[in-house]
């Protein structure tokens, strides 16, 4: 029984171009035929079903409460409050005269209280 090749280790760069040459024919053969039998390429497919399917990932960071500092209970006055008082410390007006930086991190904290804080809404109202 032979050992499979590990990756990158006893690799020829020439294998490595066959290889990438044999899956961009594969790809390219895949759209031509599907093209003469008059239907979207996969590309198009993918595309399609990925634009048309509901994003079923998990919010990435940590949850609102921890991003408004406030308890998981809090009421939607509480987060309220929490949040213009967060807004107004770490508005990106407030550095408009600092460097390039400074101005993209502000404005990223921003646009994470904002969420943070539509998420509290949504899930506090409904």
């Amino acid at each position: 029984m032979t050992t499979p090749k590990k990756p990158g280790g006893s690799m020829s760069w020439l294998d490595f171009a066959f290889g990438v040459a044999s899956r961009t024919a594969k790809k390219l053969h895949a759209e031509f035929e599907a093209g003469r039998e008059g239907r979207p390429s996969p590309a198009e497919e993918q595309q399609r079903r990925a634009a048309s399917s509901p994003r079923q990932s998990a919010p990435s960071g940590p949850p609102w409460w921890e991003v408004l500092r406030v308890p998981r209970g809090a009421s939607l006055k509480e987060v309220t409050a929490a949040y213009r008082e967060l807004i107004a410390q770490n508005h990106p007006d407030k550095v408009a005269h600092m460097s390039e930086r400074i101005r993209r991190v502000a404005d990223e904290e921003t646009r994470r209280i904002n969420a943070a804080y539509e998420a509290a809404r949504r899930m506090l109202k409904g």
